[in-house]
């Protein structure tokens, strides 16, 4: 069991941190480099709004040695809220690389 909680903490630690400078370089080209996102590079930010709080409490329930039912619950739907999140990226992207119709808006 110890085994499985430094794992878990490591990757919730790795997620975390990525997810954070993930968001806060989308935001810095936004408000700092006065790049104007598109409706669907909103949407794609939700993920990140939703799953790095979840990954946080996470992280505090295994960091205080809660690692139960409830914590590999809410590992399971970070990791679900990310697969999403990844989805729109691969939409956006076939969309923009012209493999087929994007939003109209």
């Amino acid at each position: 069991m110890a085994n499985a909680r430094v794992t878990s903490l490591a990757a919730l630690i790795l997620l975390l941190g990525g997810g954070l400078v993930t968001i806060a370089a989308a935001w810095g080209f936004e408000l700092i480099g006065g790049y104007v996102p598109c409706e669907l590079c909103l949407e794609q930010r939700v993920p990140y709004y939703i799953g790095l709080p979840l990954t946080a409490i996470a992280l505090w329930l295994i960091w205080a040695g809660r690692m139960n039912v409830f914590a590999m619950l809410l590992m399971f739907l970070i990791a679900g809220v990310f697969a999403y999140g990844a989805g729109l990226g691969v939409y956006q992207s076939g969309a923009e690389w012209g493999f087929w119709q994007g939003p109209t808006d």
